[in-house]
């Protein structure tokens, strides 16, 4: 039988079926996404070609010196975009089901968690981990869960400045211990995760030991392999 005719025939019987129901429409917002394209400077944006409607699909860092422009708001509206991507799949979650009693697919699940983790994200403030790593009392060694994958990993305000003290104390040196452990994580998995990031500073100055070269610093190295020169996106 001819493939096409027999997935239209599947489709006919499955929604002859009583217990057949329609997945219920959902409304999704997009209220950063309205907020970004209504933003002072998004101009800006529009010259260094990001667009709050193209989530980008390599590792990318958006740099500038200017502060409070729209870089962290255009992040966050990218990740409104994908959680309601996660949204209307949770919703279409009986379309999945009834895949496999059609017998078109082994496992309804499979297809349906494949799915989800397109769209699977986290969202960190550099600022917010160095605060949580001057707090002494905070156990430093369950802070981050490296087990899990996202596809997306956002990293607003990369270097940020006075984080990265590399002649200070325990304190100090504890934070700069776990970002090198984070870049390596996320360089060692840059065919899986694509990392966009924001900072108002250059990395060679804040991840190298002052007098270092670049080529010499497990920080800055890591840094190097993660974002392609093209992906270091400035906007003056």
């Amino acid at each position: 039988m001819n493939q096409n005719l027999e997935q239209k025939l599947t489709e006919i019987l499955s929604k002859s079926s009583v217990n057949y129901k329609e997945s219920s429409p959902i409304t999704l917002a997009y209220p950063l996404r309205h907020e970004f394209i209504n933003c002072e400077h998004r101009a800006l944006f529009d010259a260094a070609k990001l667009s709050v409607n193209q989530i980008p699909t390599q590792s990318t860092l958006i740099k500038s010196e200017r502060r409070n422009i729209g870089k962290t708001l255009l992040m966050n509206a990218w990740r409104e975009s994908l959680n309601n991507s996660i949204k209307q799949i949770v919703a279409a979650k009986d379309d999945y089901v009834r895949r496999e009693d059609s017998g078109k697919i082994q496992s309804w699940l499979t297809d349906y968690e494949t799915d989800l983790k397109k769209y699977s994200n986290v969202f960190y403030t550099e600022r917010k981990i160095a605060e949580y790593f001057n707090q002494i009392e905070n156990d430093r060694e369950n802070y981050f869960n490296f087990s899990y994958i996202p596809k997306y990993f956002f990293l607003d305000d990369f270097c940020y400045e006075n984080t990265y003290n590399h002649t200070g104390g325990k304190l100090s040196q504890d934070f700069i211990n776990f970002m090198r452990k984070l870049l390596e994580w996320l360089c060692n998995n840059r065919e899986r995760i694509i990392v966009i990031a924001s900072t108002n500073n250059n990395p060679a100055r804040i991840l190298c030991k002052p007098g270092e070269v670049k080529e010499n610093s497990s920080l800055y190295s890591r840094f190097n392999e993660i974002f392609k020169n093209e992906n270091r996106i400035e906007i003056k």
